[in-house]
């Protein structure tokens, strides 16, 4: 073979070389893609999933916010004779209001967090406070920071803690829609998605 020969085939294989790194880069960044959209879709899902499963059982629910640490003390308050609409959400699974589950938007590292209740007590005050355990963090990525509102049957805003109301719940979240994208500025490329939920007690009583 000649220096000429050798040349054009080594050229020729650097270009096959630089085509399968090519496709290969491609690959990745649509799995990327496509791995951020399913991760995001999929919690969300689950997470409206569980919260409707949870509504749908309760004995008692209460809309409001939510102050507290991951475990100690927290202190759940109440909406009162205004509208239904906050950024906690407070589930009695039974008749027995001394322990339950609050389900609330985390503003400093936006996500959806629940934690259990026990040993609750209830001012007149709509304040219901009591020892916290069992910290999870069940939605990444949240934007928005009220996420639950109560509803009639028509989709109006409640002013009060109806009896048949049922539970509106919204999630909003985005997140880099390549996760090796540079945070700010004009590269940056995020995704955004919205969930919605409703769901009413199964017993009325």
């Amino acid at each position: 073979m000649t220096i000429v020969e050798m040349l054009m085939g080594i050229a020729c294989f650097m270009l096959l070389i630089a085509a399968v790194v090519s496709i290969q880069l491609f690959a990745v960044r649509i799995f990327q893609l496509a791995a951020t959209k399913l991760t995001a879709t999929e919690d969300g899902r689950k997470t409206v999933n569980f919260i409707r499963e949870q509504v749908r059982e309760a004995k008692t629910l209460y809309i409001g916010t939510y102050s507290g640490t991951n475990t100690g003390t927290g202190t759940f308050t109440a909406v009162v004779d205004t509208n239904q609409i906050g950024s906690a959400l407070l589930i009695f699974p039974t008749t027995n209001t001394t322990y339950g589950t609050i389900f609330y938007e985390d503003p400093v590292a936006q996500n959806l967090c629940s934690v259990s209740i026990t040993a609750a007590s209830t001012d007149t005050n709509g304040n219901t406070t009591g020892t916290i355990t069992n910290f999870a963090t069940d939605a990444l990525f949240v934007t928005n920071n009220l996420i639950f509102q109560a509803e009639d049957f028509q989709g109006n805003l409640l002013t009060d803690n109806s009896n048949n109301r049922i539970i509106h719940v919204t999630l909003q979240f985005s997140q880099l829609e390549y996760p090796v994208a540079g945070i700010g500025g004009s590269n940056s490329m995020y995704d955004y998605y919205e969930l919605h939920t409703r769901a009413t007690r199964r017993a009325i009583d």
